[in-house]
C-alpha cells in the first residue's frame, strides 16, 4: 500500500481504512514539520501545530475535492495553523 498514490490514499482513507491515512501521515509529517517550524521557530510548538494539523485534516478529508492535491490541502492547513500559533503566541 506504500505505493500507492495519495489520491488512493485518501480514498482509502475516506472508506474507513486507518492504515492508509497513517500512510499520508508518514509521507508528509517531515514536511509539515520543517514548514511549522520555519514559521514559528519552536520546535515543541511546531509539533503541536502539525499533530492539530494531520488532525485537522483526518476530520475534513470529506472536503477536499481533488484527492491528489492531499500534499498542498494539508499544507495550507498546517501554515495556516501556525501562523494562527504565531499570532496567539504575539498576543500573549
Amino acid at each position: 500500500m506504500e505505493q500507492c498514490t495519495d489520491a488512493e490514499l485518501v480514498g482509502k482513507a475516506l472508506a474507513g481504512d486507518r492504515e492508509a491515512f497513517g500512510l499520508l501521515v508518514a509521507r508528509y509529517q517531515d514536511h509539515a514539520y520543517g514548514m511549522a517550524v520555519s514559521v514559528l521557530a519552536d520546535f515543541d510548538l511546531a509539533g503541536d501545530v502539525v499533530q492539530e494539523g494531520f488532525l485537522h485534516a483526518y476530520r475534513g478529508l470529506h472536503k477536499l475535492k481533488e484527492p491528489q492535491r492531499f500534499a498542498g490541502w494539508l499544507r495550507g492547513i498546517v501554515r495556516h495553523m501556525a501562523f494562527r500559533a504565531l499570532r496567539e503566541l504575539n498576543s500573549v
